[in-house]
């Protein structure tokens, strides 16, 4: 197509323009097609505005997990601790250990023997990043006697995978207790084994086995408990397993399960709610009841906001020190009793206090009571008359008569 233009003449070529162009060439646009097109451009805005937002919530979150990543380098760089930012979700950790973390708490339930209760607290370290430790203590009371224990965990642990390591506990009940024939003041349990936990999705199979060994037998025996926890929600577990102990005299195998329900507060911490039911089923040969029950309630501090299966698989190892305490011995009261001249004081139980005097004990101490009252009264200057006959004599004379014949012992 060829156009004259101030008197000179161009050539231009190419194909004709259609659309909004040709309409703006050629001829002005309807009213109808003016307001298509406005839709057009409001949806199209709409659409943008939209992308736009999705774009700076995605990268408000980038932002906000490198800035937390950058932080924990940073605190490990300079060998402090990991830096927890408590307002939101604490980012995933790959350490056996995420951070230095503790938890405090109490408990108590009915053991083989007799109710009892305690406190405890845990404190978990990490070793690099592939290894921790946990140091466990507990303290309390049973059958109005004090027992106190510890613990120590050495693991490594994949979070993802699962965690094995060496454990050892000690265990100290400051009863008395039946030795045999004897009476033992204090007893003591000594335990060491190998732990391990492997983790498949939202199951956690757990295990601890090993030698004990108590001041009682004054010999080593074998334990071992293996569990399997399966968590409804990332907050609240159930778990069930069996349970096995030659101890103090004798084994036990039982039956044992529980459950554990965690909440979140806003300022990091969390409180969880734990019980544990066990059933023996072996007949133990050591007495006490066939059925055990504890509870306890735990705070946590330390690694910031999390869900009860990521504090079990990033924060700390299971502990034991509470089902230990209800399984010590029955303890005794117990006296010393005289024995031959010369012979060191025995042992033993007590003798009952409330026992019925005998009836012939019993006559003379009234006897001697009413004969007591008399001179007693005497001395005390009241005036006896000579000339009457005195009418308390033949009584007088009777109870000397019959404690010196030894009818009144």
């Amino acid at each position: 197509m060829a156009e004259s233009y101030g008197g000179g003449h161009v050539e231009q070529s190419g194909p004709r323009r259609s659309g909004v162009g040709a309409t703006a060439m050629g001829q002005t646009p309807s009213n109808d097609q003016l307001y298509r097109m406005i839709l057009d451009l409001q949806k199209g805005q709409r659409r943008l505005e939209a992308e736009l937002q999705v774009a700076h919530a995605e990268l408000a979150a980038v932002r906000s997990a490198s800035n937390a990543i950058q932080g924990q380098i940073s605190a490990q760089a300079a060998g402090g601790r990991m830096m927890v930012d408590y307002g939101g979700e604490s980012p995933p950790s790959r350490s056996a250990v995420a951070a230095p973390n503790f938890r405090i708490g109490g408990g108590g339930g009915n053991g083989r023997h007799a109710g009892y209760g305690y406190t405890e607290g845990s404190l978990a370290i990490p070793l690099g990043e592939r290894g921790g430790v946990q140091i466990d203590a507990l303290g309390g009371i049973s059958q109005e006697n004090g027992f106190a224990g510890s613990a120590v965990h050495l693991f490594t642990r994949d979070p993802e995978k699962g965690a094995i390591g060496a454990y050892a506990s000690y265990l100290y009940g400051n009863g008395s207790y039946k030795d045999g024939g004897d009476y033992e003041q204090g007893v003591s349990q000594a335990k060491v084994g190998v732990e391990g936990q492997l983790y498949l999705d939202r199951v956690t199979l757990e295990g601890l086995a090993g030698v004990n060994w108590d001041s009682l037998d004054d010999s080593a025996g074998l334990f071992a408990e293996g569990r399997a926890n399966w968590y409804a929600t990332d907050n609240f577990k159930v778990n069930a397993g069996l349970r096995y102990a030659d101890a103090f005299g004798g084994d036990r195998t039982e039956v044992v399960g529980g459950a554990e329900y965690l909440t979140q507060f806003t300022t990091g911490t969390a409180a969880s709610i734990f019980g544990d039911v066990a059933f023996d089923v072996g007949g133990s040969d050591r007495g006490g009841s066939d059925v055990t029950a504890m509870g306890s309630l735990l705070f946590h501090f330390g690694t910031g906001n999390k869900s009860l299966i990521r504090r079990d698989r990033e924060d700390y190892m299971p502990t034991y020190l509470g089902r230990d305490a209800g399984d010590l011995p029955r303890s005794v009261n117990v006296v010393a009793r005289p024995g031959a001249p010369g012979a060191p004081e025995l042992l033993g139980p007590p003798e009952r206090r409330d026992r019925p005097a005998r009836p012939e004990r019993a006559e003379r101490t009234a006897c001697q009571d009413r004969t007591a009252r008399r001179e007693r009264r005497g001395r005390q200057g009241r005036r006896v008359r000579t000339d009457r006959p005195d009418r308390q004599a033949p009584e007088r004379q009777h109870c000397t008569r019959e404690i010196h014949r030894g009818s009144l012992p």
